[in-house]
């Protein structure tokens, strides 16, 4: 089995978006902005994340000097308006983020992101072993099912609430008592995703990054890509993936249902 390089992580990563917004690879490094007429449809065919998709529709990638913009046709003419012959850099920016969240909103779903996504190859990542006093354990399913899933909300919650598949979880424990846990899923055909939890009395000690590199080991090992999904004001998480030796991947803005009353919103993917 050869080893996951990263022209493979960014081909991998490509071809993932495409099939999420239905467009053409090459969109996403051409150097242009495209608005693509997305249709209509409540799944994401492979291999795309198995994301429920609202409808209408709105969600903006970057993964190289393009972007795409994928919209339902009802928005259509006011996504020509907004995004046409724009620099990538205004994008994402807060005058049209808001204009892209009041039209959502108005539809009854929300709008989520900006999310920076962080992948890494075999020869980038560097694995990083537990903190001295700290146990690891490498489970699946059978051993987390007895687990609070509330407990460990980038963990095991997102699965919960999302039917990711969980591939393999990583426990760290400390004396007796769980400390960190982590969780790799498989989000699409070659992507598996890497959520972590730590405890607040057990953080600063480099458990996050242990639990992670374990994970991506896993992954690699696997021929699959991993990939550290976090929100964009959360310095300590992306402190965590680029330590690792994780790099920017992609950076998306998606629609998803409304949560229920007093939900936490918070980042689908994470």
């Amino acid at each position: 089995m050869s080893p996951v390089t990263r022209d493979d992580v960014h081909t991998t990563v490509s071809a993932m978006l495409a099939a999420e917004l239905q467009c053409n690879t090459v969109e996403f490094n051409d150097g242009d902005i495209h608005i693509v007429e997305r249709v209509s449809t409540t799944t994401t065919s492979p291999p795309g994340r198995q994301l429920t998709n609202p409808d209408p529709y709105f969600g903006i990638a970057v993964a190289g000097p393009g972007g795409v913009v994928s919209v339902s046709s009802v928005w259509s003419n006011w996504a020509h308006q907004t995004f046409t012959n724009i620099p990538q850099h205004q994008l994402m920016g807060p005058q049209r983020m808001a204009a892209a969240t009041r039209l959502v909103e108005e539809s009854g779903n929300t709008l989520a992101g900006p999310y920076p996504r962080f992948v890494v190859s075999e020869s980038d990542l560097r694995p990083t072993p537990m903190p001295k006093g700290y146990r690891l354990e490498l489970t699946g399913p059978d051993t987390t099912r007895q687990l609070r899933s509330d407990q460990w909300p980038n963990g095991l919650e997102r699965n919960a609430h999302e039917n990711r598949v969980l591939v393999t979880a990583a426990l760290a424990s400390y004396g007796d008592s769980l400390a960190g846990l982590a969780a790799l899923t498989k989000d699409a055909q070659r992507m598996w995703q890497i959520g972590i939890d730590v405890l607040p009395t057990h953080r600063g000690q480099g458990l996050g990054q242990a639990l992670t590199s374990a994970l991506a080991e896993e992954a690699l090992a696997a021929n699959q890509v991993p990939f550290y999904a976090t929100s964009a004001a959360n310095i300590p998480s992306m402190r965590t993936a680029l330590g690792l030796g994780f790099f920017p991947g992609w950076v998306e803005v998606v629609t998803i249902h409304k949560p229920p009353a007093r939900a936490r919103v918070d980042d689908p993917q994470k």
